[in-house]
């Protein structure tokens, strides 16, 4: 039997929008935690609009997301300790001269290529860290670093030929009876690549990165003895590298049960288990302060903004934003299109809700070209706003970021989120989501 629809309630969609809002401000202003708030608040509201006792909504807990942040904040938290990150920035560091003001763009230059290659949710646990840590050598601003580490990601996984997210998508748009979809989906990607560039510049910008100094930096700090405990873990880091790569590409050279079995196996769990186990076997860490590296705080916030969000979706708000989409203007319709999807990015996981979104995008369009302009806007939207610290892909990043500076960092991604939603939304208004729409609009059919 199919569940039963969900019906829209408009007044609790306002309480949890009002609480979550009313969370951040305490969080920020008087330290009340935001995560205890939240979970509070979802209690409440559950329990009063839906007759739902608190204990039912522990099945909201995100252990997808949360299971894997522990476990690669216990990890990572032994390369910082002994050194090895920042062994890995100076490394960088000595590539640029200690110049801070170019490692933006090139870092996000070749973590963007890296993304288009290789596995993303496997890889931004490699390059999130040495983002981090040449930021933290350079006195490098936190939103910078974190757009320097998500832009890339987004950039590299929305291409039209490798990865899981290509594959989706054009699935998707073959079901939706597109011939070519592989050629709308590569107008998809260059739009929103360039979308993903403008983000990028305008963080520069604001964040005054253009006028950094740059560090003091010789050649010889590059060449600083590496000792035994950092060799034994620059070894581990490279197994690490293999064992996250190796399952997903083998199964996207040579499909088939084995090559599929070995890849589910093999996932980020079971990688960050085993090589969690070897760093006992090695002595690089001890378990009991491994794991007190892991930041209770972040756990919980996580999973009080979870609660939330659940709570707001049964009262409808993944029907209250489609709704919203089919009655502005025309002209308005990417950028709204491009906002709903940001927001309900931090509310469901992109691939629930793309094979819904897709079509109701293209729906909308009068034209081939401003079909693939919608498009476009739900690709990027639900991508950018995952910088956000309780979505699955910001969630990964936070498990990496310096462990002194985890509270400032998840911060800063909620904002990276909202800024790269509104600054896509603007480009979006203003035609700077077409560009490429236009050209490719011939093979819309």
């Amino acid at each position: 039997m199919a569940p039963a629809p969900i019906v829209m309630n408009p007044t609790v969609l306002i309480i949890c929008a009002i609480c979550l809002i009313v969370a951040v401000i305490l969080d920020n202003k008087f330290k009340f935690p935001l995560g205890i708030t939240c979970i509070l608040a979802a209690w409440v509201i559950s329990f009063f609009a839906f007759g739902t006792a608190p204990n039912r909504t522990l099945s909201y807990f995100p252990t997808t997301v949360v299971l894997p942040l522990i476990l690669a904040m216990s990890y990572f938290a032994v390369f910082n300790e002994n050194g090895t990150s920042q062994l890995l920035a100076n490394k960088i560091l000595g590539v640029v001269k200690g110049n801070m003001k170019l490692y933006p763009w090139i870092l996000f230059v070749l973590s963007t290529l890296l993304y288009i290659c290789l596995d993303g949710s496997a890889l931004r646990y490699v390059i999130g860290p040495i983002v981090f840590s040449i930021a933290k050598a350079g006195c490098g601003s936190t939103l910078m670093a974190i757009s320097t580490a998500y832009l890339p990601f987004i950039a590299g996984g929305l291409n039209s030929f490798i990865g899981i997210d290509a594959t989706t998508r054009g699935g998707i748009f073959s079901d939706m009876g597109l011939e070519n979809n592989v050629a709308v989906s590569t107008a998809v990607w260059l739009n929103a690549l360039l979308g993903i560039i403008i983000v990028h510049a305008v963080v520069y910008i604001i964040t005054g990165s253009w006028k950094v100094k740059s560090i003091a930096f010789d050649a010889e700090s590059v060449k600083t003895e590496i000792t035994p405990v950092q060799k034994k873990s620059l070894g581990l880091l490279a197994f690490t590298v293999v064992a996250f790569m190796v399952p997903p590409i083998l199964k996207m050279i040579a499909p088939g049960p084995f090559t599929t079995k070995f890849a589910a196996i093999l996932c980020n769990y079971t990688i960050f288990a085993i090589c969690i186990i070897l760093v006992l076997v090695l002595k690089l860490g001890e378990w009991r302060k491994m794991v007190s590296k892991a930041s209770m705080g972040i756990v919980v916030m996580v999973t009080g903004v979870t609660f939330l969000i659940k709570t707001a979706q049964a009262a409808g708000l993944q029907e209250l934003c489609t709704n919203i989409a089919s009655s502005v203007p025309q002209w308005l319709i990417a950028p709204v299109l491009l906002i709903i999807c940001g927001v309900m990015s931090l509310f469901v996981a992109a691939p629930t809700v793309q094979p819904m979104l897709f079509p109701l995008a293209a729906s909308l369009a009068q034209t081939p070209s401003q079909a693939i302009t919608y498009l476009t806007a739900v690709a990027v939207g639900l991508a950018i706003a995952g910088a956000s610290p309780v979505s699955n892909a910001g969630a990964g990043f936070l498990a990496v970021t310096p462990e002194d500076q985890s509270d400032e960092y998840s911060k800063k991604m909620f904002i990276m989120a909202g800024l790269g939603v509104l600054i896509l939304a603007i480009v979006a208004a203003v035609g700077g989501m077409s560009i490429f729409s236009g050209i490719f609009a011939g093979s819309y059919h």
